[in-house]
């Protein structure tokens, strides 16, 4: 299985976190950043983000939702933000070209999709030492694993999701270590480099069968 590679060596360009917000007009105090960086469509599964959101606000208001990404579902989300009277926590960014600057901003980053790959967003968060709480698909058990890089959680589980963030906004170290343990597995694991060295053992495994055939 070859798996998407990141260039580790490119360098990383973004402006500071209050400018950012700024940008945006964010009304942030200190809030913990929970993010969301996937175009607006059902197999994203915004609602269960905005969900997990009212649950997370119930017990703990001091948390900001911002949903970067445009999509043909933006409307309907947008009314069910206003249906569970959550618009002041939670921000529709639209389509944000400058993805690092987003990913510096947050200190979370989560994907609530029903059906995924490799997603490329893992990778760039991890640059910036933020880890991701996700659902459980595709190939991304491969890089998120529970209390080690970030957490995750089964399709659909809004409940689920929302302890996670609760438990990250008491754990601060908790959320430090997750950051930096991802960020070391997508440098060693997943860069570009680590990337082409994989490519060239598949192929010399492939040419070695092909030799041992031949004799």
């Amino acid at each position: 299985v070859l798996y998407n590679g990141i260039d580790i060596d490119e360098k990383i360009q973004y402006i500071p976190k209050t400018a950012f917000l700024e940008k945006y007009k964010i009304n942030y105090n200190g809030e913990l950043l929970v993010g969301i960086a996937a175009r607006l469509d059902k197999v994203k599964d915004h609602e269960t983000f905005i969900r997990a959101a009212k649950e997370a606000l119930d017990v703990n208001p001091d948390i900001l939702f911002l949903i970067a990404g445009e999509g043909d579902e933006k409307k309907k989300l947008e009314e069910m933000v206003k249906s569970y009277g959550i618009e002041k926590n939670i921000y529709f960014l639209g389509f944000v070209k400058d993805k690092y600057s987003f990913f510096n901003a947050i200190d979370l980053n989560v994907l609530t999709s029903i059906s995924e790959s490799f997603p490329y967003v893992i990778l760039e968060a991890a640059l910036l030492n933020v880890p991701t709480v996700s659902t459980k698909t595709g190939g991304i058990p491969e890089i998120i694993k529970d209390d080690y890089t970030g957490y995750l959680f089964k399709v659909g589980k809004e409940k689920q999701l929302a302890r996670n963030i609760l438990s990250l906004y008491d754990d601060r170290d908790k959320l430090k270590n997750l950051g930096e343990n991802i960020k070391i597995e997508v440098v060693e694991r997943y860069s570009h480099i680590s990337m082409g060295e994989r490519q060239t053992e598949i192929y010399e495994e492939i040419l070695r069968g092909e030799k041992n055939e031949n004799n």
